[in-house]
């Protein structure tokens, strides 16, 4: 399954969690940092422990799936490979693998920034920041873009009993 830029944001892809629901047997295990697909994946977490999901960024590895999870923004595409996959993705790759690959610079001005606010009941806030900037440094040879993503949480719990 391979979902572009357009697919990202036309079904309101914002992260992992969000695409599980889009992908069959796709699954992040309840908040931790585990991914399974078709059931395979790796129930133990730790140090030296290899999953049995591959997470590649750009192409390159992650020995940890938890790098899988993070927030979409600033994506060309996001691509699920189910496995066995090894010959094309590496070991580490059995149960499948996850390409996520992010936009390249242009030879062009360009510019993006948003900023979303919620505040809950009960006190807790939330803040999303986004920020972009494409810059032409050399003509036609040199380009930079920078993104910046923070999400912020103030959560407080209270104790309703003695």
């Amino acid at each position: 399954s391979s979902f572009s830029a357009n697919d990202i944001l036309d079904q309101g892809l914002t992260n992992f969690n969000d695409l599980q629901y889009s992908v069959p047997n796709l699954f992040s295990g309840g908040g931790l940092t585990r991914i399974t697909l078709r059931g395979i994946g790796s129930e133990v977490i730790g140090p030296g422990v290899d999953p049995g999901f591959a997470v590649h960024v750009n192409g390159v590895f992650s020995a940890r799936s938890g790098t899988g999870l993070i927030n979409f923004f600033d994506i060309e595409r996001v691509d699920v490979i189910r496995g066995p996959a090894g010959t094309l993705w590496g070991r580490n790759s059995t149960g499948g693998a996850l390409n996520i690959v992010t936009k390249k610079a242009e030879h062009e001005f360009d510019a993006n920034a948003d900023i979303e606010y919620g505040f809950f009941d009960g006190g807790n806030d939330l803040a999303l920041i986004r920020v972009m900037l494409n810059i032409l440094l050399v003509d036609v040879f040199l380009a930079l873009r920078v993104v910046l993503l923070s999400v912020m949480y103030d959560y407080h719990l209270k104790n309703l009993t003695d």
